[in-house]
């Protein structure tokens, strides 16, 4: 598992890390559950105060979940892995959004399907270097953007995704990628202490 995802403890904080860059950080379904583990095991835990979850390389926080594994478990036979997996996708995500403390998600390139799940279920996420969000759904791309900033104050210029032009959103990651930088930096410093 420490191959795709890196969970620990850092002080007082939970750590969570996709390291899968060059699968733009899928998620698998052994990763999906550990999260959910992790998420079951620090809801009570008095030691832990906050949880902080990123992503390896610049590509993508999270492409979602992993369609090769899915289409190679499919074709080997297991029809039933896709249900187990979007079954336990979707409890993980839901103890995302639930989760009693305050979580800190930094999103960078992509983020897509699943990657939206667990980046825009904590309390506070930060999209940084040119964060692309897109969310397969019925819903307009409109709607879809305002259900995640409703949920993710920091992620103010995702709303303007839908009415603003591309030189506009440009503009406002660039400014904004030195504070979000330096928010990580500070919730880093404060949760070692």
């Amino acid at each position: 598992m420490s191959g795709d995802i890196h969970i620990r403890r850092e002080g007082r904080a939970g750590r969570i890390t996709l390291t899968r860059p060059k699968a733009l950080n899928a998620l698998s379904w052994d990763m999906v559950r550990a999260i959910d583990a992790a998420l079951i095991d620090w809801a009570d835990d008095p030691e832990m105060d906050l949880l902080v979850i990123d992503a390896e390389g610049e590509r993508a926080f999270c492409a979602g979940g992993d369609i090769v594994e899915m289409y190679e478990t499919g074709t080997a036979g297991d029809f039933d892995y896709g249900r187990r997996f979007w079954r336990d996708e979707y409890r993980m995500n839901a103890r995302m959004f639930q989760f009693p403390k305050p979580v800190a998600t930094f999103l960078q390139g992509f983020t897509m399907g699943g990657g939206v799940g667990v980046g825009g279920g904590g309390s506070r996420t930060a999209g940084v270097g040119g964060c692309v969000i897109a969310w397969s759904s019925s819903r307009r791309r409109k709607d879809v953007l305002e259900l995640v900033a409703q949920d993710v104050e920091e992620l103010e210029h995702v709303a303007l995704l839908a009415e603003a032009d591309e030189r506009l959103i440009r503009a406002r990651v660039a400014e904004g990628q030195a504070e979000a930088a330096r928010r990580k930096g500070r919730l880093l410093r404060v949760a070692q202490h």
